[in-house]
C-alpha cells in the first residue's frame, strides 16, 4: 500500500479524535492498533560484528555493493510493484532448499520519493529518512494526552513513521536494527536474513537478503566500508543494470541474448522473459 493512502486514512481518524469529547479513548484504541502492526516495537539495537574477512564488491548504480552469493552464481532480475528489480542467485542445482542464498536489490524504489509534497512539516525529506527515523520510535511513545496543535502534529508524524516501519520491514518479525558507521544506512535483521537500506547522492537502495549463514551479516558489514578494490561487474549484470535503468524491452531481450552465451540455467532466463511480457503488456496500456 503506498504511503500517501495510509496517510490519508490516519488524517481521516485524527480530526475525529481532536474533536470528540472521548478523544482519549480514541487515541488509546490507535496505540492499540498500532501495536498490532508486524514490528511496531522495531528499535535501534548495539551489535558488533566478529573480525571476519571482508568478501568481495561490486559497484552498482553508485553503490557498492558485498556479494553473499558466492557458488554457481546467477544474475537475473523480476518486475517489482513499480520498477525492475535486480536478483543475484545460486543457480538451481539440487533440492535443498535450507542451503540456499539470494540478494534482491531495488534501486528505483519509493524510498527515495520526496515526501515534502505528501507531508506536512515535521516530517523528513523522504520515505528512506521516515523509515530511519521510525526507528527510534515504538507505539508507547505515543502520547494521548493533547492540549495544543503542536502535540497533534507529533502523534500524527509518530503514528505514521510506525505505520511506515511496518509497511517496509520483511516478515512478522524483525530482529533489530543496527546503524552502519560512516554511511547513511542501516541493516534490519529477520529469520529470513536481513535487509539493508542506503541513500547516497539522492539515490537509495533496499536490499533483501536470504541467508542461512549468520556469519554473512557480519561479513557484509565488514564490507561495507572495506578498502578492499571492488570487483568487476560480470557482463550479465552490466546488461541486467541497463535494463534497469531504461526499462526499455530492446534493453530485457539483450539480456536474455547474454544470458544465453553464458550458459545461464532456465530460471533466471525465465525471469527475464515473465519481465519482458509484463513490460510490454505495461506498454500496451
Amino acid at each position: 500500500m503506498k504511503l500517501c493512502n495510509l496517510i490519508l486514512k490516519l488524517l481521516i481518524i485524527f480530526p475525529t479524535i481532536a474533536m470528540a469529547n472521548d478523544y482519549k479513548a480514541q487515541c488509546h484504541e490507535l496505540i492499540n492498533i498500532l501495536k498490532a502492526k508486524n514490528n511496531a516495537n522495531l528499535v535501534w539495537g548495539d551489535y558488533s560484528t566478529s573480525k571476519l574477512m571482508a568478501i568481495e564488491k561490486i559497484q552498482m548504480n553508485g553503490f557498492e555493493v558485498p556479494i553473499i552469493v558466492t557458488e554457481n552464481v546467477e544474475y537475473s532480475a523480476f518486475y517489482g510493484s513499480n520498477s525492475p528489480s535486480l536478483t543475484i542467485m545460486e543457480r538451481d542445482e539440487g533440492d535443498d532448499e535450507d542451503d540456499f542464498k539470494s540478494q534482491i536489490l531495488f534501486f528505483n524504489s519509493l524510498l527515495s520519493q520526496s515526501a515534502e509534497e505528501k507531508f506536512p512539516p515535521p516530517f523528513p525529506d523522504t520515505v528512506f529518512e521516515i523509515i530511519k527515523e521510525s526507528l527510534s520510535v515504538t507505539p508507547d511513545d505515543v502520547n494521548c494526552n493533547i492540549t495544543t496543535p503542536e502535540e497533534m502534529n507529533t502523534l500524527i508524524k509518530q503514528s505514521i513513521m510506525i505505520t511506515t516501519k511496518s509497511v517496509y520491514t520483511r516478515g512478522n518479525k524483525a530482529n533489530a536494527a543496527i546503524r552502519i558507521d560512516d554511511r547513511n544506512a542501516f541493516v534490519i535483521t529477520n529469520n529470513f536474513g536481513f535487509e539493508y537500506f542506503e541513500m547516497r547522492n539522492n539515490k537509495t537502495l533496499r536490499m533483501v537478503v536470504d541467508t542461512y549463514e549468520a556469519s554473512d551479516l557480519d561479513q557484509f558489514i565488514n564490507s561495507l566500508n572495506s578498502q578492499n578494490a571492488l570487483s568487476e561487474l560480470p557482463i550479465v549484470t552490466k546488461a541486467i543494470l541497463e535494463g534497469v535503468n531504461s526499462n526499455k524491452v530492446a534493453d530485457w531481450e539483450n539480456v536474455l541474448k547474454v544470458m544465453e552465451v553464458n550458459n545461464y540455467s532456465e530460471t533466471p532466463k525465465n525471469l527475464i522473459i515473465e519481465l519482458i511480457s509484463k513490460l510490454k503488456e505495461q506498454n500496451d496500456k
